[in-house]
């Protein structure tokens, strides 16, 4: 459970004498603090800001969260829970160099198998020859 923890300093100024902050869950810091010349009026200025931040943000959904396995492992893509996180526009795409002059392009692997039967590409990338 969050809580927020404040502390005194009776050799600051009055208006700073109190300093209060929130400990999340986790035992991490927010990392933001408020300033009172009371306990009370520390805490109550970190609870306030504490909720107001938290009713901005909206909640995060882990939609790997209650999947079956075999979901995670290939990326279902049912109910569109995935779109956003397994797609890439290059997966499945090799990489062939031009053997006259040296260009380089990818193709899929379908494509690569006729295009280096031709006999004027071969398999590499940006980082080979």
């Amino acid at each position: 459970m969050t809580e927020v923890t404040a502390y005194n300093n009776p050799f600051a100024p009055i208006n700073r004498q109190w300093i209060a902050y929130m400990v999340m869950d986790s035992g991490q810091l927010w990392g933001v603090y408020a300033i009172g010349s009371s306990e009370d009026e520390a805490k109550s200025k970190i609870k306030t800001l504490w909720e107001s931040e938290r009713a901005r943000v909206p909640t995060i959904v882990n939609p790997w969260v209650n999947l079956d396995p075999t979901q995670q492992r290939h990326g279902s893509m049912e109910e569109g829970l995935l779109s956003k996180h397994i797609p890439h526009h290059l997966a499945g795409l090799v990489w062939l160099i031009n053997k006259a002059d040296r260009t380089k392009c990818r193709v899929s692997a379908e494509t690569a198998e006729t295009m280096i039967a031709s006999g004027d590409w071969e398999r590499g990338g940006p980082r080979s020859k």
